[in-house]
């Protein structure tokens, strides 16, 4: 091939890769206007520089962005190489020689593992070429290398393709008589000394060398060979070997060996097995002693399932042959000796289609034909009350019901259970249970494993028959006397018999209500004392968490010393006590109204609130008066809000969900702060639990549905401004849907109508404690308290005599105090949304929710909004009390204005920056980045790929970290596991009011495992939110990022920029310690080029550094802030804020904590809020300004280090 041609290929390839992926139109006509004779070069080329591609993927670390452009070009290469493959080229022997030397050098690459079904389907082109005498003859030698690579072939896909290969080259070389299975059956054919025994036996050792540690799949070319070239009496023979060669010859090397071993023989056995052959007798007499050495192996039975299936299929074939006369007689020893395995040694389970239990029934009715076993026969025989009346009577019943059923996991249908159920009185239904009980708590201990010498059951079965038995005769309505509860209660490891299942723990609900009785009780006590303790130090490894706390709660009930005074469903735990507490102390006539409720509330089982259920509660509460009534549902529900206590008690959940319903209809305001209290407590998560108790939740957000009232609302609202699990947002959002249907209202007017005032004015509010003041100032982002007496005197804390005197409504302002937070920050991140549902307002409906609200306005204020009446815009901030432009100048609007956020895409590059200007002279911090925000146009790069970006690809970023975010910014995401495969969805944000959804493709990080600790990112796409418009057949239809409205891609391109940014791993201030690719990932980030939002971020220092107290220590340089102080210059990266110290880069550590940040933040302006990573950078660059004066144990040794 000459240097032209050559170069002309070279440019075929790339052209293709630069259209493959975008245009698939284009990639068709660039094939069909190439020449047949370009083809060959192109494949020559294309194939050499997949090689160099592959081995320069050696030296590049995996899941870089080196890495995926490296990959993407070699799956390029394959695919042009396989369309031109399929277009029938023509091959020259130069050509056939170069291509064969390239296969062979791909074949022996490390990396070729995710391209090996693109290679062996361009191999698979080259047949039609390789039986050409004339190309043959020029290739010989390659394809002998070729074929001496024949023997790891097989560990590549696809299988059939890869081994028809090496059967046609070695065909080729060897003139059709290669070595292996195809020369061994070209020998048979001619004639053969061997013996069928041999002849197998060396058929089995070639197919087992041919495979090696692979495991072949059923229509492998070598299984079909041997199908096709094998007699019927060659194939029995086979079969004998095969059963033979598991039952007692096994590769004595590695487990993988044994595996690959037994799997082969069981496909081969899989395919030949046919009761169309000609078996003898003693065929079948060698096949069942082979099953029976087989089935004596207990490692082999119980590691190798393949074979033991197997092992079954043969024993089907075989019963035809045993169950006639002459067949049974021949077969006998061996018969009853697999019929020993079967029935008393083998596990067996209680379904239709298992093996074991089939032929245990089958062999006994062809060796016993006069049985049905021996608990049966006894059964028929006798009466059972007889065999019943004494307890050694009953246990020995038991013990040959063990022995009949053998090693059987029985079920509750189990004919001879039922049977043995028919048979029973009450009495002695009672009594087996009692034994059974026992007899689980005798073989608890006991070693599960088998003894060879012990022909009983293994215990742990023996236990497990106990408990289905004592399932299948347990009633609550059994005549259970005192001395069958105390024999039941009195064995010595009740718990652990509680943890082997559900037998048990019904048999525990059915004894509590019999220990109500005084004498039974004070005779089990010792046994419920050592229960107790039991379950105190448990390691509570087989119940859940609530189920051990609920049996200490019934137990420390029975024992409790109200329990002789009243009976009462609650359970005593954290919330429960305090409440029968004050039941102890009522009189008796009022305790007994209460606990009536208290019944009731316990039968609160159902989600939804049931009217009858209610008007009966109802008739129950009339016998209370009314303020009574509500001051002790608000007191017994605090128990619960007020308290961060552990998961409830179920029934106690009950309980307190009954009494959550009692508040239905209810108009009191302090009612429904205390069920959005119990609501927001309810679904807090536990660590590793879950929520406390989303079933009481649940209640109140119900109740607070039914209540009557715009304050009800608001707390309703208060609880989804709360509450980020989605399930819980969901249910909130259902009741929400339902109240704004109920008021004639759109979600959204809801949603702003009941933002809470907290009867703030101008941002403050004052609270009275005696002759002290608390006065709250909401500022940007925090509340302060400022305490004064009523001399005015200040105090810089709480004062003493408050703290003493007003504990409750101490902790009413913290909560206070916190609520406005927490709601300022709700409401300012639901602002800055507002370009995602292009919110539109009235003047006077704007001015009401917003511009006036005495919350909402301290961030409204300042913020620009776009103002149109008719043809005329305008944007407007408020100043000075009234509306200006960019001018300073007063706006005028009538009542036809319309008013929105306003969005720098909605103005000119120069408008925006002009505000920006407005901003820094004004001193206006804004709520959110707004004029300075970041935008972010569609790129060039992003215009050739047309429907996705990789702006964002290839990062490393801390997973955990990422899903917190991605929950603030509304997107949808699930941590992402290295089990989960393809069940792990990218995140994505639903635009409903644009029907746009949006994705961002991620990757586990290759170096971890299980939840991950790292991802890496990828692409970010857009597609129709509706699944129908998304996805067409099998294939998703993405939108170009052209038909994305340009402030929606900007917006959620700045969201994943800021994910990236502040998730990133090379952000990390530890990330110096990580070894290997992070390492590598972590230096690289922080001298790296700087994103967009580091870019304005970078714009805003260069105009802020002039005014701030330490302009003459600090410069902008590149891609980071100079900082000169006395004892080093410092470079903070402005994208990630880590710190390196000149001249050396060396690295400095700095962590914050939230309290140094926010006292140094109030050294210098910021335009905007909300940009943690320049906060960052500020708050360090005033520290390391002043070096000198650094006192801090973890910096100085760093910064002294010479």
């Amino acid at each position: 091939m000459s240097p032209e041609e050559q170069a002309q290929a070279h440019h075929a390839i790339q052209t293709y890769r630069e259209t493959h992926y975008i245009n698939a139109e284009a990639c068709l006509h660039l094939l069909e206007s190439l020449e047949v004779q370009q083809y060959s070069h192109i494949i020559r080329v294309a194939l050499r520089e997949a090689l160099e591609l592959l081995q320069a993927q050696a030296l590049l670390r995996f899941m870089t962005p080196e890495y995926y452009a490296n990959d993407k070009q070699v799956r390029n290469d394959f695919d042009i190489i396989q369309a031109l493959c399929e277009r029938g080229p023509t091959y020259s022997g130069e050509d056939m020689q170069v291509i064969l030397s390239i296969l062979h050098d791909l074949i022996l690459t490390d990396r070729l593992i995710s391209h090996k079904a693109s290679m062996f389907r361009v191999i698979s082109t080259l047949e039609a070429y390789l039986i050409q005498p004339e190309l043959f003859v020029h290739c010989r030698n390659e394809l002998l290398l070729f074929y001496e690579l024949a023997h790891i072939w097989g560990n590549y896909e696809p299988i059939r393709e890869s081994y028809r290969l090496r059967l046609l080259v070695g065909d080729l070389l060897f003139d059709g008589n290669a070595p292996g299975l195809v020369s061994l059956f070209h020998h048979y054919a001619q004639g053969s000394d061997l013996s069928l025994a041999e002849q197998a036996q060396e058929v089995l050792s070639t197919y087992h060398q041919e495979m090696e540690m692979f495991n072949p799949p059923p229509d492998h070319p070598a299984l079909e060979l041997i199908q096709s070239k094998t007699s019927t009496l060659l194939k029995v023979a086979i079969l004998r070997e095969i059963m033979q060669a598991l039952a007692f010859k096994r590769p004595s090397s590695s487990s993988r060996e044994i595996y690959s071993f037994v799997d082969q023989n069981e496909k081969l056995a899989n395919l030949i097995l046919s009761d169309a052959l000609p078996y003898t007798i003693e065929d079948i007499q060698s096949i069942l002693q082979s099953i029976n050495v087989f089935f004596s192996n207990n490692k082999l039975t119980n590691s190798i399932s393949n074979a033991y299936i197997f092992s079954f299929k043969m024993l089907d074939l075989c019963f035809p042959y045993f169950t006639a006369q002459e067949g049974l007689t021949r077969c006998r020893a061996e018969v009853e000796l697999l019929y020993h395995y079967v029935s008393q040694e083998m596990i067996w389970y209680d379904k239709p289609d298992d093996p074991v239990d089939s032929v245990r029934l089958r062999l006994r009715k062809l060796l016993f034909p006069e049985s049905s076993g021996p608990f049966s026969d006894l059964l028929q025989s006798r009466d059972p009350s007889l065999l019943l009346n004494t307890d050694m009577a009953a246990q020995n019943l038991l013990t040959i019901l063990h022995k009949d059923l053998g090693n059987g996991h029985v079920g509750k249908q189990h004919s001879l259970l039922i049977q043995f159920k028919a048979k029973l009185t009450p009495q002695s239904r009672v009594r087996i249970i009692r034994l059974a009980v026992q007899e689980v708590s005798a073989m608890i201990d006991m070693p599960r494993q088998y003894s060879s010498t012990d022909v009983t059951p293994f215990p742990y079965i023996c236990m497990q028959q106990d408990l289905t038995l004592i399932d299948i005769l347990l009633h609550k309505s059994l005549p259970f006397m005192p001395d069958d509860i105390y024999a039941m209660l009195n064995i010595r490891n009740l718990l652990l018999c509680i943890e082997q299942g559900k037998p048990i723990r019904r048999l525990w609900a059915v004894i509590v209500p019999y220990l109500e009785q005084h004498d039974l009780l004070e005779r089990c006590r010792p046994a419920l004392e050592a229960f107790k303790t039991s379950l105190n130090d448990s390691p509570k490894e087989f119940l859940t968490t609530a189920e051990y706390r609920k049996y200490l709660l019934t137990v420390d009930n029975l024992l409790s010393a109200h329990q002789q005074q009243f009976r009462s469903s609650l359970l005593p735990d954290a919330w429960a006590k305090p409440i029968l507490d004050e039941l102890a102390a009522l009189p008796a006539a009022q305790r007994a109204s209460w606990l009536s409720i208290l019944n009731h509330c316990a039968s609160a089982k159902g989600a939804t609130l049931n009217n009858t259920w209610l008007k009966h509660a109802r008739s129950l509460t009339d016998a209370v008066e009314t303020d009574m009534l509500t001051r002790t549902l608000h007191r017994w529900i605090s128990f619960f809000s007020d308290k961060k206590g552990a998961r409830m008690d179920d029934a106690n959940s009950n309980i307190l969900r009954g009494l959550i319903w009692l508040c239905t209809g209810s108009t009191e305001r302090s009612l429904a702060t205390i069920l959005a209290d119990t609501a927001i407590e309810g679904y807090r998560k536990l660590a590793g639990l879950g929520p406390r108790a989303p079933k009481v939740a649940g209640a109140a957000v119900t109740t607070l549905e039914h209540m009557p009232g715009m304050y009800a609302i608001g707390q309703l609202e208060r609880v989804r401004l709360h509450v980020s699990q989605p399930s819980y947002q969901a249910k909130i959002g259902q009741s929400l849907d339902a109240v704004a249907r109920r008021e004639n209202m759109t979600r959204s007017d809801l949603e702003e109508l009941t933002v809470p005032t907290f009867d703030l004015n101008d941002g403050h509010l004052l609270c009275l404690f005696g002759k002290y003041t608390a006065q709250l100032t909401v500022g940007g982002r925090t509340v302060q308290v400022d305490w004064a007496d009523a001399d005015g005197t200040q105090y810089k804390s709480v004062p003493a005599e408050v703290k003493r005197a007003y504990k409750n409504e101490l902790k009413d302002l913290k909560r206070l105090s916190g609520d406005i937070e927490h709601m300022l920050s709700t409401q300012r991140d639901r602002l800055e949304r507002f370009p995602f549902v292009d919110q539109h307002w009235s003047l006077a409906a704007w001015e009401e929710r917003y511009l006036h609200h005495p919350l909402l306005s301290l961030l409204t204020r300042r913020l620009i909004w776009q103002l149109r009446t008719g043809d005329q815009i305008n944007q407007g901030i408020w100043w000075d009390g009234q509306l200006v432009d960019v001018n300073n100048h007063p706006l005028e609007l009538v009542a036809e204005t319309d008013v929105s956020l306003w969005h720098p895409l909605m103005s000119s590059t120069q408008e925006a920056y002009r505000w920006r200007l407005w901003l820094e002279e004004h001193l206006v911090t804004q709520p959110f980045k707004q004029a300075h925000r970041e935008i972010y146009p569609i790129t060039d790069a992003e215009r050739v790929t047309s429907n996705y970006s990789t702006r964002f690809a290839g990062h490393i970023i801390r997973q955990h970290q990422f899903n917190a975010l991605t929950r603030v910014r509304g997107w949808t995401f699930s941590l992402q596991t290295h089990f989960s495969g393809e069940s792990n969805g990218p995140p994505y944000l639903e635009l409903p009011h644009w029907e746009i959804k949006a994705e961002f493709a991620l990757q586990g990080y290759p170096d971890d495992s299980g939840i991950y600790h790292y991802l890496v990112t990828d692409q970010v796409c857009f597609l129709p939110s509706d699944p129908a418009r998304a996805w067409q057949g099998n294939t998703r239809q993405l939108m170009t990022l052209e038909q994305v409205p340009p402030i929606i891609f900007s917006e959620v391109m700045r969201d994943i920029d800021f994910f990236v940014s502040v998730a990133n791993a090379g952000a990390d201030p530890y990330g110096y310690n990580q070894t290997g690719s992070l390492e590598d990932y972590w230096r690289t980030y922080n001298q790296s080029e700087l994103s967009l939002s580091a870019e304005e971020r970078k714009s805003v220092l260069e105009r802020l550094i002039p005014r701030l107290a330490i302009a003459d220590r600090c410069s902008v340089e590149d891609r980071f802030l100079t900082v000169r102080g006395d004892l080093h210059t410092y470079s903070i990266h402005l994208g990630s804020g880590n710190i390196l110290i000149k001249p050396d880069n060396r690295y400095l550590c700095i962590v914050f904590d939230k309290g140094a940040q926010e006292s140094s933040d109030n050294q210098y302006y910021l335009p905007f809020e909300g940009d943690v990573i320049l906060a960052l950078i500020l708050s360090k660059a005033f520290l390391l300004a002043h070096d000198k004066q650094i006192k801090d144990p973890s910096i100085v040794p760093q910064i002294r280090l010479r």
